[in-house]
Parts: C-alpha cells; structure tokens; sequence
C-alpha cells in the first residue's frame, strides 16, 4: 500500500546484458532507455528508477540517472548506482553478494562494485542460471532456499542461524 498522494507507474524495456562502457546516446540500452523513462514522463511523476541491477553497472555510475534527467527533465536513479549510495551511507568497506545471475554477470557486477571502492568478501550466483537458465523468467523462479542456506552457512552467527 502506498501512502496517501503516492502513485506508482512501471513500464517494461528490453533486457540488455551485454554492455559496452561508457554508454553512448545510440547504444540500444539507451534508445530504449529514453524511450521508456518519456513514457513514464507522460505521467507527471516526480522521480524515474531503472530497476535493473545488471543492466545499470554502466560505469560512470550518474551516466544513466544523467541520461534520464536530460531526456526527461525528470529526476533519474538506477539500482545500481542507489546500492552504492546505500552501501556508501552505511560506510560498507566489504561486502558479500547474492544475486540470481551465472558466473559471467555475477563477475561483471563483483568488478563493478570492486571499481566502486568495496571489497567483496563472498560472492554467491543462481545454480540455475550456471545451468543455463538465463532468462527474465528463470530469474523470476529463482527459490529463496539456496540463499537461506547460503547465509546461514556463509556470514550469520550460529545464535541467528534459520
């Protein structure tokens, strides 16, 4: 539930994984990007997020939220650069990471936040996409259990264990 006078719009884009630094004005992820975020615009919202981890590691980190607020006139964050402000509030030096992607994007994001200043201390991807299921919908299937067990084995006292 949204508190009072908060609407919430969402609109789909294509997926792009496969991205090439830095971002150029023509590069698929940023027509599509521009494209998406003007629909959204339509709408008279106060702020746009791109919510894709994977697809917002786009070094440098305001280059997306830039190209958002100067296509649209909007406010732009991404997920990515929102966990490196979070992680950067909270003073993290070291991290461990979880994520629903196979060994080639789950090094491609260690990199990232490697670059971003964080040491990664444990890093963990989906078996399912090591196995090959990659797409929106397997990530969407992705059991909570491995990573329960995973963080009970990984960085939780034994006193806190599930």
């Amino acid at each position: 539930m949204l508190p009072e006078g908060i609407t919430f719009h969402v609109t789909r884009m294509p997926l792009h994984l496969h991205l090439e630094a830095p971002l150029r004005d023509d590069d698929p992820l940023a027509r599509d990007l521009v494209a998406a975020a003007g629909l959204l615009a339509q709408a008279g919202v106060s702020a746009i997020a791109y919510g894709c981890t994977a697809g917002s590691m786009i070094e440098p980190l305001d280059g997306l939220p830039a190209l958002i607020a100067r296509t649209t006139g909007i406010p732009g964050t991404t997920t990515a650069a929102a966990l490196v402000d979070a992680l950067r509030a909270v003073k993290a030096e070291r991290i461990v990471m979880i994520s629903p992607y196979g060994p080639s994007l789950q090094s491609r994001e260690e990199a990232f936040f490697a670059r971003q200043g964080f040491e990664i201390a444990s890093s963990r991807g989906s078996a399912s996409a090591k196995a090959g299921r990659t797409n929106s919908c397997a990530f969407a299937r992705c059991r909570h259990r491995w990573l329960s067990r995973w963080r009970a084995k990984r960085w939780l006292p034994a006193s806190t264990r599930c």
